[in-house]
């Protein structure tokens, strides 16, 4: 299942490739959502979480202050078996079940739900460390100063593997 913003673009012919290969198909019976992974520590990423501090504690917690999730802006994809975990867990507090929470943007909260589960993104990067999700324009990415420790691009990629860059 792919899930992709309006302004996502996608070449559908990597996709099914990457899908197809032996990396992929060996884990189909396990659940995976694949994309762009990121972390975010400090960053108050919990927000919507405000009036259950205990939930985002605990969460903190076993996750050793680190929350990994896929960015929805460069598209994500969840196998059947992500998806049957996850409409399992929905009514589960950890799932975002109330009212309150439902406005929390929807790729922190799936992954919110099914980190408590102890299911994390899946690690998309190709042998040479390069990303196969991009969130951001060819033109941006070049740009990419990956070094600048105060830049958000650096935060929430230094503990999923750092920015990658080459010639």
């Amino acid at each position: 299942f792919l899930k992709a913003d309006l302004d996502t673009y996608v070449i559908m012919e990597n996709l099914k490739a990457y899908l197809a290969s032996e990396e992929i198909q060996s884990k189909k019976d396990q659940p995976l959502i694949l994309g762009r992974r990121v972390s975010r520590r400090e960053e108050k990423w919990y927000q919507g979480f405000d009036h259950n501090k205990t939930l985002v504690d605990e969460f903190l917690k076993t996750s050793h202050n680190k929350f990994h999730y896929t960015m929805g802006g460069a598209g994500y994809v969840m196998n059947q078996k992500y998806m049957e975990t996850f409409y399992e867990s929905m009514d589960e507090q950890f799932c975002l079940s109330s009212e309150q929470e439902m406005t929390f943007p929807e790729d922190v909260g799936i992954n919110f739900c099914m980190g408590n589960l102890g299911i994390l993104p899946y690690n998309t990067r190709d042998e040479l460390g390069r990303e196969r999700f991009h969130l951001r324009s060819p033109e941006a990415l070049f740009n990419v100063d990956g070094t600048d420790k105060s830049a958000w691009l650096y935060k929430v990629h230094r503990d999923v593997g750092g920015i990658q860059g080459g010639n």
